[in-house]
């Protein structure tokens, strides 16, 4: 490790550090978490992360939308999410970091950070007759390696993905 280059000070943009240092990283899941997720496989990432939002994103029952016109239903909920919801990140318990609230908490509290939101879009889109699913996503620097080990501490935000019956005609 002596022989290492130092990081480069004064450069405003490099790539992301895992491409051309070498690492070893070193994680603890708390045990005490419910239910924490496997690591076993990208797979097994990606179900546990969607069983956890068929669990708790459902349709808050607060707010309706027309099930007959899910362009439009899809429009109004978004536009109300943006008019009502603030991005707010406060973890509480350890869970909260990887669990999303209840679609009806987020509805009720008016804020969440993005899985929460996502969470939120899910639920409340079932109440329109869409079906919507978690995206897991790394932002910022971060770069997954088609080689890399599944790593649930790859993805640092998540999105949500509506099927829709046809297309919206968007890029």
């Amino acid at each position: 490790a002596d022989q290492l280059p130092a990081l480069p000070k004064l450069e405003a943009a490099r790539p992301p550090y895992t491409s051309w240092l070498p690492m070893v990283q070193v994680r603890f899941l708390d045990p005490d978490a419910p239910d924490l997720p496997s690591a076993a496989s990208w797979d097994a990432i990606a179900t546990w992360e969607a069983t956890q939002f068929q669990r708790l994103a459902r349709p808050s029952g607060q707010l309706t939308f027309r099930r007959d016109a899910p362009a439009e239903a899809l429009a109004a909920l978004t536009a109300w999410m943006n008019r009502n919801l603030i991005y707010q990140q406060a973890y509480l318990q350890p869970e909260r970091g990887w669990v999303p609230l209840p679609t009806a908490e987020v509805v009720r509290r008016r804020n969440g950070d993005c899985k929460d939101l996502a969470s939120c879009l899910i639920g409340e889109a079932q109440g329109a007759g869409l079906e919507g699913f978690p995206t897991l996503c790394a932002v910022a620097v971060k770069e997954v390696r088609p080689d890399a080990p599944p790593d649930f501490f790859a993805f640092n935000h998540v999105i949500a993905a509506i099927r829709l019956p046809k297309s919206l005609g968007l890029a």
